[in-house]
């Protein structure tokens, strides 16, 4: 590459070349990087936790997650799996909502 200066004349221009170590989040391919490492971490466990792989792949939004089940237990079930898949990833699943108050006040950590 060449560059004119000031007197119209052309001159070598060198280049330092400087690369990312990390992403840097708030760019705008940040939320498919995040998705695309769900995904990866969710395909690891699909024959482990099939139920809760498949809440976390047709339930996840960003980093948002509403589901439901049919029971507390199944719910209870399905929430564990997925943090357990989740830790793995270095990724800690957080403020669990219920319409069960027991498992609103006993179960889940916020």
């Amino acid at each position: 590459m060449q560059i004119r200066n000031g007197s119209n004349q052309i001159e070598p221009y060198k280049f330092q070349v400087y690369r990312f170590k990390r992403v840097m989040f708030g760019v705008n391919v940040s939320p498919f990087l995040l998705s695309a490492t769900i995904k990866h971490h969710i395909e690891k466990y699909r024959e482990q936790y099939p139920a809760a792989t498949e809440m976390l792949d047709t339930c996840l939004y960003v980093d948002d997650v509403i589901s439901g089940a049919d029971d507390i237990s199944q719910a209870l079930k399905i929430s564990k799996d997925a943090d357990t898949i989740m830790k793995n990833a270095s990724i800690k699943l957080r403020k669990w909502n219920s319409n069960d108050q027991t498992a609103n006040e006993n179960v889940w950590e916020y």
